[in-house]
């Protein structure tokens, strides 16, 4: 996966720029990527490691936690598209007003940046959605 990266990057400034296509990003040592108010970006983002933190900007598509830590807090961030957490769930909080909308046609186009099938029929690295719950 990181190979197929647009970008990477390792224990990058906050609201790193551009977010596009397939991002990579690293974060080692206890590091934390925060992303606030204006930052934007779209694509599949990955987090390895780390905490990333949204208080606020906009993302279109999929994030991917991996090995790491997801919290959302005040601000409210704009996801459109789905999120993965892999790691205990009680590592993950969400807080604030983040808008987390779930968008089939947006997580498709992402599918087809991993393996190049236009047809978002496919699948991330054996991952597949196939429900989708609302809690509260």
């Amino acid at each position: 996966a990181q190979a197929m990266a647009d970008q990477t990057y390792s224990n990058p400034p906050n609201n790193i720029m551009p977010v596009s296509g397939i991002t990579w990003v690293d974060l080692t040592g206890g590091a934390k990527l925060n992303l606030e108010s204006d930052w934007s970006g779209s694509g599949l983002l990955v987090v390895k490691g780390g905490t990333l933190q949204m208080t606020g900007g906009t993302f279109n598509g999929i994030i991917y936690v991996l090995d790491g830590d997801l919290h959302m807090a005040a601000g409210g961030p704009t996801i459109n598209g789905s999120i993965f957490v892999e790691c205990g769930a009680d590592l993950t909080k969400v807080a604030g007003t983040p808008d987390i909308n779930f968008n089939q046609g947006v997580i498709d186009s992402t599918f087809s940046l991993w393996d190049g099938d236009s047809g978002g029929s496919s699948s991330l690295g054996g991952y597949r959605i196939v429900s989708w719950e609302e809690v509260r």
